[in-house]
């Protein structure tokens, strides 16, 4: 009979060799202790619980930086929108700034003059590729008129060609169609200024065998009473030579830039102004210096005094 056909001594046999010692082990166990038969699917589910803890604490870490990333990219966008915001804030304020400099500037030399002056502001330039003249705010209800000087604290600009209601239209000193009367100020040599280019100016109709230099300060004239006497215009930079040492041109850089020019003057009446500096003659110089040494003296002694009396 083969060994695999039922037998109950083998029933037997397998009962007491292998059962019972597994009851009686099982009896004696700790509680507290995994029993060994049981360690391989102890060990197999804590395998699976270390993987689906890795597994999930991955996904949730890789959730949370996406989520964090989301909120990061939310916060800078609105740091970038209020640096936007700032830097627009911290522009007005600084145009503001320099915008009130050069109104303090204009104040000023209004205070200073004797001329009545309208102050006005560039709102606009000429088209026009031919030209170069500035629109300003101020027409003939403000007492513009045509061929008024218009000038800064620092040199002249132009004059007005055509003066409208609230606006008017200021040549400038380049423009090829501008015309001024000047005065090279050190040798007061006569001359014509005429526009030349967007940048320069030039001298034209110079006297014959005039003192001019490079550097030399180009002033107005004063006549037909336009500009003030001894204003800045420009300086000369440059002298072109001709055949028989002939001055073929006069180049002057205006000695503030037209172009760039946001605030001016309008003159509606020079009084007479004259900006030529004062020549002073010997006789005048030692009565100065004279006048001087007398308040020097009176100081002195009004210093001794006050030493005495205090001792």
């Amino acid at each position: 009979m083969s060994f695999f056909n039922f037998d109950y001594k083998k029933v037997l046999v397998f009962f007491f060799l292998v059962v019972i010692p597994l009851i009686s082990a099982n009896l004696t166990h700790d509680p507290n202790k995994t029993h060994w038969s049981l360690s391989p699917f102890s060990l197999i589910g804590q395998g699976i619980q270390r993987s689906y803890f890795k597994i999930s604490s991955g996904v949730r870490g890789t959730t949370q930086m996406y989520l964090d990333l989301i909120d990061t990219k939310k916060k800078n966008k609105s740091l970038l929108q209020t640096n936007e915001e700032l830097r627009a804030q911290l522009g007005a304020l600084t145009e503001l700034k320099l915008e009130n400099q050069r109104f303090n500037k204009l104040l000023e030399f209004k205070k200073t003059s004797n001329m009545e002056l309208l102050a006005t502001k560039v709102i606009a330039s000429n088209t026009l590729p031919d030209h170069s003249a500035i629109i300003i705010d101020k027409g003939y209800k403000q007492g513009v008129k045509k061929n008024m000087a218009a000038i800064t604290p620092g040199g002249v600009v132009g004059y007005v060609v055509e003066s409208l209601p609230k606006t008017s239209k200021v040549l400038l000193i380049t423009d090829r169609y501008m015309v001024i009367d000047s005065i090279v100020q050190r040798s007061r040599s006569r001359a014509l200024l005429e526009g030349h280019s967007k940048k320069y100016s030039q001298l034209r109709h110079v006297e014959s065998g005039a003192d001019i230099k490079v550097g030399d300060q180009i002033v107005t004239s004063g006549l037909h009473k336009v500009f003030p006497k001894g204003f800045p215009i420009g300086q000369i930079i440059n002298i072109e030579k001709g055949t028989q040492n002939t001055i073929k041109q006069i180049l002057v850089k205006p000695a503030v830039d037209p172009h760039k020019t946001e605030e001016l003057f309008i003159i509606l009446n020079a009084n007479g102004e004259d900006l030529e500096p004062k020549v002073i003659t010997e006789e005048e110089e030692l009565a100065l210096l004279q006048k001087k040494e007398i308040e020097l003296q009176e100081e002195k002694t009004l210093d001794e005094t006050k030493e005495a009396t205090a001792q």
